[in-house]
């Protein structure tokens, strides 16, 4: 047999100092993750937090609903938080019935068909556009003191006397106003003419138009949109040089407004549901009816006509 090669025997260091049994470990550094991005200095916009709003128990509910000075018309409340299916669960049955009927039947038609109940859905608190507008109109109406006694009082007097004035100018031009002398013959064309002059500032100086009138917008968008818009808006005030209008909305007011057309356009930027691309051209007098008190005067197009025709009458 062949003589094989002996391997080396490792030999121990001279010294026992620089023998070390224990591995090295490598001085590469390892890989590291990037470092996390740097945190911004600014600092979020915090939502500002509502006042609380504390109630003396002492505090009538009429000087509640009522006084300019009562907490609930103060920016700081929010009154949706009283309105919602929680809360309305706390009343029996019969008091859910009787809130229910102050409610348009369209709303009530979304609960089950199955229940015979008049009770309100949930959804209807949390989705309903008009209820949030209706509490906040209120909300705002009381703190600018529209329900103090004596505002009140003021203007019921103020609606009493313009229901008689108008009573008696409407007797006294009935048959060329509301009668049908001028159906379909010239004179009838030439009031039509005549009617398409007529402003709303026109309007204003003959008194047709005043003070703590409401508007009331009712159109139907229909083909592929089908909506229906619906919405009152009350005149605050009567510049009375320009005789340009500042109409209230909930808590928005809009001011010199001088045409219909563009009142339709706030409105509608309000509703938010139409967009603009898709509102057709259309006569804005003819969507809006004159309130005044519980009572509907007319529209503004068919008022417009009344004063076209007046003047006429003053001509012969």
């Amino acid at each position: 047999m062949p003589n094989m090669p002996t391997p080396p025997t490792p030999t121990k260091p001279s010294s026992d100092t620089d023998y070390n049994p224990t591995p090295r470990r490598s001085t590469r550094k390892r890989p590291t993750s990037p470092p996390p991005p740097p945190i911004s200095s600014t600092t979020p916009t915090r939502r500002p937090k509502r006042a609380r709003i504390q109630i003396d128990s002492n505090t009538s509910i009429e000087t509640l609903l009522t006084s300019k000075k009562s907490r609930l018309g103060s920016e700081g409340c929010d009154l949706m938080k009283c309105f919602t299916y929680d809360i309305f669960q706390m009343f029996t049955p019969a008091e859910q019935s009787s809130l229910a009927s102050l409610v348009p039947s369209i709303d009530l038609a979304q609960s089950p068909p199955s229940s015979l109940s008049t009770t309100l859905p949930e959804r209807f608190f949390n989705h309903n556009r008009h209820l949030r507008e209706s509490v906040h109109e209120f909300q705002a109406n009381l703190g600018n003191g529209f329900y103090e006694p004596q505002e009140w009082e003021a203007m019921v007097r103020g609606r009493e006397g313009s229901r008689r004035e108008f009573d008696e100018w409407k007797e006294q031009h009935y048959e060329e106003v509301w009668g049908e002398q001028l159906d379909q013959d010239e004179a009838g064309d030439e009031v039509a003419s005549l009617a398409k002059t007529i402003t709303l500032k026109d309007m204003c100086k003959a008194g047709v138009i005043r003070k703590a009138d409401r508007l009331l917008y009712k159109k139907n968008f229909g083909g592929s949109l089908n909506i229906s818009v619906e919405k009152t808006v009350t005149i605050t005030s009567i510049h009375p040089t320009t005789q340009t209008l500042t109409i209230r909305s909930a808590r928005l007011t809009w001011a010199d407004i001088t045409n219909p057309t563009r009142l339709e356009t706030y409105i509608l930027d309000q509703d938010g549901r139409v967009a603009k691309s898709r509102r057709p051209n259309g006569n804005a007098w003819k969507s809006m009816v004159l309130v005044r008190g519980a009572r509907e005067v007319g529209r503004l197009a068919e008022l417009r006509e009344a004063v076209a025709r007046g003047r006429l009458r003053v001509r012969e």
